[in-house]
C-alpha cells in the first residue's frame, strides 16, 4: 500500500509539472505574439505622430525660418563654429537647432499623439496569464463537444449497420423487386461517414482578440497610474504649503526682529 501511494504520488507530481511546463510555453508563445503587435502598435503610432508633425513643420515653416539680419548673424555664427570646432561641431550644432524647432512643433501636436500610452509589465503578464487559461478552457470545451459527438457517431455508426444488416436481403430468399433501393444505402453510408474532427490546439489569439487585449491593458495601466498621479500632486501640494508657511513664519520673526530693534 506504501509504494502504491507513492507511486501515485509521484504520478501526480509529474503531472503537476508538466502542466506548470505547459503553461509557461503558452505564456511564452503568446508573449511572443503580444511583442510583435506591440511592435505594430508602436509603427501605427510612429506613423500617425510624424504624419502629424510634418503637417504642422509645414505650416509653421514661414514663423521658424530666419530672415535678413537673423539668417546672416546665423551662418556668421555657424561658421565661426566651424572655424573653431570644426565641421563636426558646426553639424552637431545644425542637428541641435533643428532638434530645438522640431521640439517646438511637438507642442502643437494632439493630446493622444503627446505620447503613446505604456502598459505596465505587470498588467501585461496578468493578461497573458488571462487570455492563456481562456484558450485552454475554450480547447477543454471544444475536447469536451468532440467527446460527445464522437460518442453519438459510434452509436449512428453502430444503427447504421445494424439497418444494412436488417435491410440487405438475399437474392435467394427475396425475389428482385423487394431489394432494398441503391439510394437508401447511399444515404446511409453519408450519415455513418461523417466522423467528428478532432479540436484543434489554438495557442494564440485572433489579431483583433490581440488587439483589444492591447487596448484593454493600456486602460488598465491608465487607471492604475492615476492613484500613483493623484499622491504626487498631494506630495506637492503639501510641500508647497509647508514653503509656504515656513515663508510666513520667517517674515513673522523678521518683523518681530525689527519691531524689537526699534524699541530698542
Amino acid at each position: 500500500h506504501v509504494k502504491q501511494f507513492r507511486a501515485r504520488i509521484c504520478r501526480m507530481q509529474s503531472i503537476i509539472r508538466a502542466k506548470l511546463k505547459c503553461h509557461h510555453s503558452r505564456c511564452y508563445l503568446l508573449g511572443l505574439q503580444w511583442d510583435k503587435a506591440e511592435k505594430q502598435r508602436h509603427a501605427h503610432f510612429n506613423r500617425l505622430r510624424e504624419t502629424a508633425l510634418d503637417r504642422i513643420q509645414e505650416s509653421q515653416k514661414k514663423g521658424l525660418e530666419m530672415r535678413g539680419r537673423q539668417k546672416t548673424f546665423q551662418e556668421q555664427k555657424l561658421r565661426n563654429i566651424e572655424y573653431v570646432g570644426g565641421r563636426k561641431k558646426r553639424s552637431e550644432c545644425e542637428l541641435s537647432l533643428e532638434a530645438s524647432r522640431t521640439a517646438f512643433c511637438e507642442r502643437f501636436l494632439p493630446p493622444e499623439l503627446q505620447r503613446l500610452s505604456p502598459i505596465q509589465p505587470s498588467v501585461r503578464r496578468k493578461m497573458i496569464d488571462f487570455h492563456v487559461r481562456k484558450l485552454r478552457a475554450q480547447y477543454q470545451r471544444s475536447w469536451a463537444i468532440f467527446k460527445r459527438q464522437l460518442k453519438a457517431w459510434r452509436e449512428h455508426a453502430q444503427t447504421t449497420d445494424a439497418v444494412k444488416a436488417a435491410l440487405t436481403p438475399s437474392s435467394e430468399h427475396l425475389p428482385p423487386a423487394r431489394k432494398v433501393p441503391e439510394p437508401l444505402y447511399r444515404v446511409l453510408t453519408l450519415l455513418g461517414d461523417r466522423k467528428p474532427l478532432l479540436p484543434r490546439t489554438c495557442l494564440f489569439l485572433p489579431p483583433e482578440a490581440m488587439k483589444q487585449a492591447i487596448e484593454k491593458a493600456v486602460e488598465f495601466s491608465a487607471r492604475i497610474s492615476q492613484p500613483d498621479a493623484e499622491e504626487e500632486r498631494a506630495g506637492a501640494k503639501s510641500s508647497a504649503g509647508r514653503v509656504a508657511s515656513g515663508a510666513v513664519n520667517a517674515s513673522e520673526e523678521s518683523a518681530a526682529v525689527k519691531h524689537t530693534a526699534s524699541q530698542s
